[in-house]
Order: structure tokens, then sequence, then C-alpha cells
């Protein structure tokens, strides 16, 4: 998992120390995921200024899977105009929103190998992305 921070950032404080964490538990409960068709999952987060710019609201973008690789790979863009500035509440949207794109992923992705004829373990998969333990 990649972050990428643009412009004003009331993202920035807020997330970094939680993206670290998530990023920690998701490598963790990833290690044991298996699946034939998938050996890697990349996410690209994006926060805020120019970079943001180019999605239309909170979402997943350019979700791509590349077979000969088994790799996914998908940017999941964060809208700047949703950080409060308050910590704990932008801490609680960002965790929520991240799930819900995680799980946007999880789909995609089924979708994706369904088509070249993989299964996909969707329950597994949810497994791994349960974040919920990240905040006190």
């Amino acid at each position: 998992m990649n972050v990428v921070y643009g412009g004003n950032n009331l993202a920035e404080t807020t997330t970094a120390p939680i993206v670290r964490e998530v990023r920690r538990m998701l490598k963790k409960s990833f290690y044991y995921f298996d699946n034939e068709a998938v050996k890697q999952i990349k996410l690209f987060l994006f926060f805020n200024g120019d970079i943001t710019s180019y999605c239309d609201s909170t979402g997943v973008y350019q979700s791509k899977y590349f077979s000969k690789k088994k790799e996914f790979v998908a940017n999941l863009c964060f809208d700047d105009k949703k950080w409060s500035g308050h910590k704990l509440e932008d801490a609680n949207f960002f965790l929520s929103e991240l799930v819900k794109l995680l799980l946007q992923c999880g789909v995609l992705l089924r979708l994706k190998l369904e088509k070249i004829n993989y299964s996909f373990n969707m329950n597994e998969y949810e497994r791994c992305i349960d974040i919920k333990t990240v905040l006190p």
C-alpha cells in the first residue's frame, strides 16, 4: 500500500500513522491468503490536491489485473472535500471509506478473475481486510 498526498493536506496528519498500522495489519492478514491467480495486491492511496482532481469522488480507479505477474493493482482516491480537520472524526471517516474501497477492490478482482476462469474466495478476502481494530 503506497500513499500519495498532495496540495493543502488535512488528511496527512490524521491518516499517516493509521496508514502505517493498516499496512502492517493487511500485510500480516494477507500472508496466508491463498489464491493461485493472485500473488500480489498493490494499492495506491491518493489524498487531496492535484492528485485527486483526476477523480470524481472517493472511489476505486484504474483497477487492473496482470495475469502474467498474477498481480492486482488499484488506485483508491479519497475526496479532499471530506476532511474536517478533527483528528478522530477524520480517522473514523478514513477507516470507514477504506474498508468500503477494499471491498470494492475485492468485487472488481473477483469479476476480473471469473472472466479468465479463476475462482476467488470473497469470504477469505473479507476476513483479510478486517481492520476494525486499528483505532483504540
